[in-house]
This record gives structure tokens, sequence and C-alpha cells, in this order.
């Protein structure tokens, strides 16, 4: 037999846990005396084979610490680069902000000469201004108020009342009021607006971004061009509606101010904050305006790269390019000139005390037709201003460390209706200009079990539970049709509101007074039976309602708690149409509330009543 000479060299021993320029090198000494112990015997500092050992010992170490850190960098918890943070922040959800401003409610009185009208008298109606949005307040510390919205002074309810508080100022001999004093309150936020002008120039460039001056910046009002076109800021480029307000007017405008309506946004933007400096960036989409786009993909000949001279493809390229260059993702702007008008400025400092704000900053009356020059100025140098409670809101910009903690909510938050606790996010977390929801429950249909009921209601100007309007309802359903799923049918339907009373008789300790035993009752009663309390098909549990007599203070025993269905117009006080059985409902001492129903204790001091022996 021949014998066969395995020719495999031996394996050689390697680390791979080298990580630092003494660590090569010593391997490196290993290596060389080792496999080359003929070639070079001094490796001391100041020799040829030091170097030549020192030289990939170096490189080692730098690679090492260079791979490290751009491990470390992949994750937000232990990244140390601001950019690399800012980018694993915006891959996570998190939206970085700057410092917040502070929101306060400031009161608005202006002086007013009397009329007498169908022999009354009120405030002149024709003297009635109307405050323009972007009149401004200013606090003794020079903090900014400014107004958002019209604030109409001749505003009137469905019962063509004054929206205003009035009080007489000023009578003639004859007692009759002179003039009055004019009251309204509105909602203002702190910050400055301004506005900055960005010239475009003719060479189409995707997705262009400009960068606005001022930091922190709040709120961005409004982006147009030269063209008139109107760019609105959406939450991603591929979003190509938004959400528009309409002033109602009609005769449910007290619940509902305005219409929502949905918009295309051809033209559209994203904005984002830097990180550390707080400067604000508008980045635009990739469309050219210039060409003519009616599809979701560019024509398959433009997509298609020309593959010239080949009479047998086996493949075809496509050219990205062609699909960013569609208004898939908005339009860029080319050759104009931008104007953004926007908010900034915010902080802990601009929670100013009660009573800090006294004079405006800026402010803009405008008065009806056929109004004296001189009455107009002299209700305009009557006018004052004030904040009743103290501003609260502001705040400054988060830390990195806040920041990072926001990053598990924003993973699990969801652009999108799935379950019944997002669908009552949504709805209460509807702007309040298109219409407060005061109660909403979900429900399945007893109809169709494919179709989810939405029963809703609101509170009117009194805080007294009222049917939603229909322009609510309608601002619901284009509202919440956004984020459904497209499987997923949702019937509106309105609240029925079940109107009680609540009657009961105890036995009282001997040296108690009777009277003041049941007027403590009825106080706790009252309270545990708010309607803030209650939701809509929540019941009414009848043993916290004997755990709340009993335990009153000079209550020896109960005897009798009963509630009374009230509907219809009793006694001079108007209770909804809707009517109950309790017997029918009250099961295992629990008072049952149908699908969606909502109690509601109405006149607390009239159907609370109690006896005592």
């Amino acid at each position: 037999m021949s014998s066969i000479k395995n020719s495999l060299k031996p394996v050689k021993v390697r680390s791979y846990l080298n990580r630092d320029f003494d660590a090569f090198k010593v391997d490196l000494l290993r290596h060389v005396r080792t496999y080359f112990p003929d070639k070079i015997q001094d490796f001391s500092e100041a020799s040829v084979g030091g170097m030549l050992l020192d030289m990939p010992a170096y490189v080692g170490d730098v690679l090492s610490f260079y791979l490290d850190h751009q491990f470390k960098e992949l994750s937000v918890d232990t990244a140390v680069e601001t950019k690399n943070i800012q980018n694993l922040l915006t891959m996570a959800g998190v939206k970085i902000v700057g410092a917040s401003p502070s929101i306060v409610d400031i009161k608005v009185t202006i002086t007013v000469p009397s009329k007498l009208q169908s022999g009354v008298y009120q405030p002149e109606p024709t003297l009635l201004p109307k405050v323009s949005a972007g009149s401004s307040a200013v606090s003794s510390s020079g903090v900014i108020f400014e107004i958002s919205e019209d604030l109409d002074f001749a505003l009137r309810d469905s019962s063509n009342n004054l929206v205003a508080s009035t009080e007489v100022l000023g009578r003639d001999a004859s007692g009759n009021p002179t003039s009055y004093a004019v009251s309204r309150t509105i909602t203002c936020m702190s910050g400055q607006s301004t506005s900055e002008n960005f010239t475009v120039d003719s060479s189409f460039r995707q997705f262009r971004r400009i960068s606005l001056t001022n930091s922190n910046v709040t709120e961005i009002s409004r982006v147009s061009d030269t063209e008139g076109n109107r760019y609105y800021e959406v939450d991603t480029l591929a979003q190509d509606t938004v959400f528009s307000s309409i002033v109602n007017t009609g005769d449910d405008r007290d619940i509902v101010p305005y219409v929502l309506e949905l918009l295309p946004a051809p033209y559209r933007f994203v904005s984002s904050m830097t990180l550390g400096s707080g400067i604000t960036t508008l980045l635009f989409g990739s469309g050219d305006a210039s060409t003519l786009d009616n599809d979701i993909i560019p024509d398959p000949s433009e997509v298609a790269l020309p593959l010239f001279g080949k009479r047998q493809v086996a493949r075809v390229a496509i050219d990205p390019q062609s699909i960013l260059g569609s208004g898939t993702l908005g339009y860029a702007p080319v050759g104009t000139t931008l104007t953004v008008t926007y908010k900034y400025g915010g902080g802990v400092d601009h929670n100013i005390e009660a009573g800090a704000i006294s004079e405006f900053e800026r402010l803009s009356l405008k008065f009806p037709g056929g109004v004296e020059t001189a009455a107009a100025s002299r209700v305009r140098a009557s006018a004052s201003v004030t904040n009743p409670l103290p501003a609260a809101g502001g705040d400054s910009a988060p830390t990195i460390d806040d920041l990072k903690l926001k990053i598990p909510a924003a993973r699990n938050a969801q652009n999108r209706i799935v379950s019944v606790p997002d669908l009552l996010a949504r709805i209460y977390t509807i702007p309040s200009s298109f219409g407060r929801v005061y109660r909403a429950g979900v429900f399945p249909s007893s109809v169709d079990p494919a179709v989810t009921n939405l029963y809703v209601c609101s509170r009117d100007i009194n805080d007294q539970i009222v049917v939603s309007p229909d322009t609510l309802k309608k601002n619901l359903r284009a509202y919440l049709n956004q984020f459904r799923l497209i499987s997923d049918n949702i019937d509106i339907l309105d609240a029925r509101v079940l109107n009680y009373r609540i009657t009961y008789a105890v036995t009282t300790e001997y040296d108690q007074n009777i009277r003041v035993v049941l007027q403590n009752i009825n106080t706790r009663l009252r309270t545990l039976l708010a309607t803030t309390n209650f939701q809509i098909g929540q019941p009414i549990l009848m043993g916290d309602l004997h755990n709340i007599i009993i335990n009153t203070t000079g209550v020896s025993s109960v005897m009798s708690v009963r509630i009374i269905s009230m509907s219809g117009t009793v006694d001079g006080r108007s209770y909804a149409d809707s009517s109950f059985n309790p017997n029918d409902l009250l099961k295992n001492n629990v008072l049952y509330c149908p699908p969606g129903s909502l109690f509601e204790l109405k006149y607390p001091d009239y159907d609370i009543i109690g006896s005592a022996k």
C-alpha cells in the first residue's frame, strides 16, 4: 500500500478577544516570534520591529473602538451622538418639540352705552365689536399672549340672548341704565407670531428643505407661495388629505363652532425640529407640479429604462427616480417665494400669575357698518383685559432623557382605530372647535353583528345634557373615517338620557337634628350621583346608595331607597322624554342601564327626597 502524506497545514491558534492596543501588540509579538524567529529579534520601542508591531496594533485598536462606538449608536439607550439620537427618536415615532407655550383665559371688557329696544334696555348692538384674531395682550413681565380666533361681543345664543356677560355701570335720574360693562372670556396662547420669506430658485429639486430662523416654533399657521398655492402640514408626505374648519352658521353653532371638512393636499410638507438647537426644518415633496400626473404610479414607459440594441431581454430595469418624481409624495416648490407664518416662544416663565395681564399689546376691533367714528373710539378706549386665573402649561424643552422615556408609548401608539378604547380616545380628542362630545358609548348592534353602534351626547352652554347636533355627527364621521379599519362599520346614534328621582327613608339617633342629617345625606348623594361620574351604559349600584346613607353621621338605619323615573314636564321642570321601569332594570341590587342610555340626576335640589324618623 502506498502511504498518503497529510499535506494539511496545522491550524493556528487565533484570539478574537483582542480589543485594545496592548492586547493586539502582545498577540502580534507572540505570532512573529513563533513563526518568524529567524527574521527579526529586536522588538523594542525604538526598533523597526517595534514599529511594525505598533502599526497594525494601532489600526486594530482604532477599528475596534469605532466598531464598538457604531454598535452603541444603534440603540437609543447607549447612543451619544446627537444626530444619531435624533434619528432613533424619529424612527420610534417620538416628536421632538421645543419649549411649550402657556395657556391662559383672558377676560376682555368694554364699556357700551345702553339702548331701549322693545321696551328693554340693553347694550347698543351697533357698538358691540369683534376682536380680530391676532390681537394680543401682554403681561407685566413682558410675556405676550395672542388671540387665535375672533371674539365677537355681539354673538347671541339660540334664545337670542347675548353670550357676553353684562353689568350696569351707570343709571340716569329715573334709574334706567345708561351704560353697560360687556365682558367675554377667551383662551389665549403665549408666544409671538412672525413671517419669513424664502426665495426658491427655478431648478427643480426633490425633497427641498428650508429652515426657520427662530427656535422653539410651536405652531406653523400658514405656508403659501407667490402663485397662491397653500402648503399644508401633514404627519408624513404620503398623507394627501388634511382636515379643515369652516365657520358654522347653523343654529347649533353654540355647540359646534366649526364644520369639519376634508381637503386634498397636493402641496404639503412635514416639519421636524433639530435636537439641541430647536431649529425647525420644513421638508417638501418630490413631485414636479409643472407636469400633469393623475396616476398613483407614472406611465410604465417613463419608469422602465430604455435598453437600446437588444432584441432579447430577460429582465427590464426600473428607474426608481421616476416614481419619486410623481405627485404621490406632494409637489416641491420651484421658482417661487414661500411665505411662512408661524408662532414661537415658550417656557416655564410664561406661566404668569393671576392678574398679571393688564393691557393690550395689539388690539384690532371691527365694528358693524354705519358706526360713528367718535362712538367707536370711545368703546375702543374703554377696552380692558385681565386674566382671572394664572396661566399654565408652559415648560422648558424636554431633555434627551425625557424624550427617550416616550419611546415605549410612541411605539405602542397607532394611527388607526382597532379596539374600543382606540375609538373612544379618537372621539374624546377631536378638536373642540368641531364640537365636544360629552359622553360616548360603544355597543354591538342587535340587528347586524358586523355593525358597531356609537352613542353620543353633548352639553349645551348651560352644562345641560342635550342631543348632539347633526353637524357634530357629520364632523365625527369625517374625522373617524380616516382612522377606522376598512371592514369596520360604525353607526353614530343619539344616546338616550334617563332622568330619575331618588327617595329614601331613614331612622336617626335620638340626639341628632333630623334636618341636618337629611341635609348631609342629600349632599353626599348629590356628589355620588353627579352626572360627571357616569358613562353611557353605567349602572347605579344600590349598595353604594345604602352605604352612603348608613355611613352618614346620625343615621341609625336605612328603611328604604327607591329610584323613580322622571320624564316630560313636572312642576315646571323639563325632563328628557325617555322613561324606564326601575323594576324591570333592577337585578341583584343593581339598577342596570339599557345599552346606549345614560342615567342623569338632572335636578338634584328637587329630586333627592328623604324622610326620617
